[in-house]
């Protein structure tokens, strides 16, 4: 395990693009004999580092490898949500803006993927599509926008060892402007 974590920590400190394979993340996110914040630590990194605006959600998908940390309960639509919410991604017409909270037994700080797609498609479809699934409403939908929203720092009962929340590089979004 301490190797594990040593291993995490450097690839996240490592400001070189990935060169390790996103499985080697994926298979650790998706090991239920995995500590859950070291989990979350790898779901992030697979988000940061192997995951980009233009995919399609089927690349998506396959990069993600059947997540079994994936929740339908816990994937939000804020496409029809009315003002008031601030979210870090843009909300619109022709897309489908969502949220993913991971591991919220850990805390309500632990954090969100954002992730908006081109075209309208239902939250079960996003699951099944992330799943492994190919819903007809969801094929060629492109990941338009990717923002994992961290918290700046985690209570000491929730950090996984290698150094609590990752920072968000700049490069995550792309678009009009770059979000931190």
């Amino acid at each position: 395990m301490f190797f594990l974590i040593c291993a995490l920590a450097l690839l996240d400190c490592c400001p070189l693009p990935a060169v390790e394979p996103p499985a080697f993340l994926t298979a650790i996110a998706n090991s239920p004999g995995v500590s859950r914040p070291c989990r979350w630590d790898c779901v992030l990194m697979v988000f940061r580092r192997h995951l980009r605006s233009g995919m399609v959600l089927s690349q998506l998908a396959r990069v993600l490898n059947s997540p079994t940390w994936l929740r339908p309960d816990e994937v939000c639509d804020w496409t029809n949500v009315a003002g008031g919410f601030f979210i870090p991604v843009d909300i619109t017409p022709g897309d489908t803006t969502f949220s993913i909270r991971l591991f919220p037994e850990l805390g309500p700080e632990m954090g969100v993927i954002y992730l908006r797609v081109s075209g309208k498609i239902t939250r079960d479809e996003l699951v099944q599509v992330l799943r492994g699934g190919e819903p007809e409403a969801a094929v060629g939908s492109i990941v338009r926008e990717v923002f994992p929203d961290t918290p700046q720092r985690l209570p000491q009962s929730h950090r996984s060892g290698i150094g609590g929340p990752l920072p968000l590089p700049a490069t995550i979004t792309t678009g009009q402007t770059n979000r931190q």
